[in-house]
């Protein structure tokens, strides 16, 4: 595991979460009038209650560096605090 995925994974276990699938590919040129291709995709299962009761939900977060994937992470809610029992 690369330096910056321990990072990612540290910041995401202080929140109560672990990965579900993450991976890096690196940042390219796409189709004419995409814009960059490539980056971080991490998914992160939560669980999420609503008027039909609790239910599984992926949160996926995709960045272009590390840095912007730990500031997806902090903007997610305290697994403990939410309920989610920390997957």
């Amino acid at each position: 595991m690369s330096r910056n995925a321990r990072k990612i994974v540290k910041s995401l276990a202080e929140k109560g979460y672990a990965p579900r699938e993450m991976y890096w590919e690196p940042v390219g040129h796409a189709c004419e009038m995409s814009g960059p291709e490539g980056g971080w995709y991490i998914d992160v299962e939560t669980i999420a209650a609503d008027e039909y009761g609790d239910h599984d939900y992926v949160n996926t977060i995709l960045a272009y560096s590390t840095a912007e994937a730990l500031e997806e992470i902090e903007r997610l809610p305290v697994a403990a605090q939410a309920g989610e029992g920390g997957k």
